[in-house]
């Protein structure tokens, strides 16, 4: 299991495992009361969520997948965890992408 062996790299046996679908802004809207409650003071966010669909698909939430997972996650989580992140004095938030769209083909037609 990946927890278990960061773990065992990091020496630190207090990292948690939360998961999230964050395609579903339900999901999201969990994920955020969670961290809200076990973390009052969140130092650094680092949203690293990411899909490529080669075909049309649309969330739970009527939502293209790749851009509800990809982009209004990112965004409905961090604006969601703010007050946590404002309670650090010295907070940081990481948002990262892929190069996946360089190689991709999406194929609407289907």
């Amino acid at each position: 299991m990946a927890l278990q062996e960061i773990k065992e790299i990091s020496k630190n046996d207090s990292l948690e495992l939360i998961i999230a679908d964050l395609s579903s802004q339900k999901e999201i809207r969990l994920l955020a009361d969670k961290l809200r409650k076990k973390y009052p003071v969140i130092h650094v966010l680092i949203n690293n969520a990411g899909a490529v669909n080669d075909k049309w698909s649309e969330t739970v939430d009527k939502i293209e997948t790749t851009f509800a997972t990809n982009h209004l996650a990112y965004f409905l989580l961090t604006l969601l965890i703010l007050d946590n992140l404002k309670s650090a004095s010295n907070a940081r938030i990481v948002n990262l992408a892929s190069e996946a769209q360089r190689t991709g083909k999406i194929n609407f037609d289907d």
